[in-house]
């Protein structure tokens, strides 16, 4: 190191001396700080990638390897739900509860669609309630809830697929979609007919409960906010019946 430093000294004297020697000292240390420059450049992306693809989720609409079966195109589980569901949008009677429902991905064997539960006000559509439906192989397996005025996050700015387990903001809607996979997964996917519009009419209208909480007074306290949360422990048949977290 002490030769090095002195062999440095020693090129920087000579530099002062003679304009040739100055002129390779000027561009040998212009090269040196390039090399600097961008060794710390390429530190920074190292560690940007790292952070940005090393968490990243992987979404749950990536393509999946179609596995054999008897089953046509026309006559997946998959496209049997998007038939039903097709039907029961164009329901007159799902106009009741104000849904509205879209595509917001979609592929061979899953699909991400959006509800919105709301009501129609001076002729005017007013949403309460955003619904994030996970289907795979047509049977519903996640639901996420979001406030009306909320929008879904993507997982990389400019791509079209959805971080389903972006949640709300907001902590009641945080707790409705625990509530509602609950319900999900114990009450409604043993039972549920994808081949039936009215099931999954029925279905889409017990979720529709979930966005008139706000009305509803517990059965124990009589309030209908406590903690600032409203009750939003309640059978989806009977929701009249619905307690607070805290009153249970």
């Amino acid at each position: 190191m002490t030769v090095q430093m002195e062999r440095l000294s020693r090129f920087l004297h000579d530099g002062q001396i003679d304009p040739h020697t100055n002129e390779l000292y000027d561009k040998a240390l212009e090269a040196s700080t390039w090399m600097e420059t961008n060794n710390q450049l390429l530190q920074m992306y190292a560690e940007f990638l790292r952070t940005v693809v090393g968490n990243r989720r992987r979404s749950i609409m990536t393509d999946r390897p179609i596995s054999y079966s008897n089953y046509g195109l026309s006559s997946s589980p998959q496209n049997i739900f998007e038939q039903t569901l097709t039907v029961v949008l164009k329901d007159p009677n799902i106009k009741k509860i104000g849904l509205v429902g879209r595509y917001l991905e979609k592929s061979t064997l899953s699909a991400l669609v959006e509800f919105k539960f709301g009501q129609v006000i001076d002729k005017q559509y007013v949403c309460l309630l955003k619904m994030l439906m996970v289907v795979n192989s047509g049977l519903p397996e996640f639901v996420q809830m979001i406030a009306p005025h909320e929008e879904w996050s993507y997982l990389d700015i400019g791509s079209a697929q959805v971080d389903i387990h972006k949640e709300s903001r907001y902590l009641v809607y945080r707790k409705m979609s625990v509530q509602a996979n609950i319900h999900l997964m114990q009450t409604i996917m043993p039972c549920i007919d994808i081949r039936n519009a009215h099931t999954l009419s029925y279905v889409l209208n017990l979720f529709a409960k979930f966005s008139g909480v706000f009305d509803i007074k517990c059965r124990v306290c009589k309030r209908i906010m406590k903690d600032y949360l409203p009750p939003l422990m309640f059978d989806l048949r009977c929701p009249k019946n619905a307690l607070h977290e805290s009153c249970r």
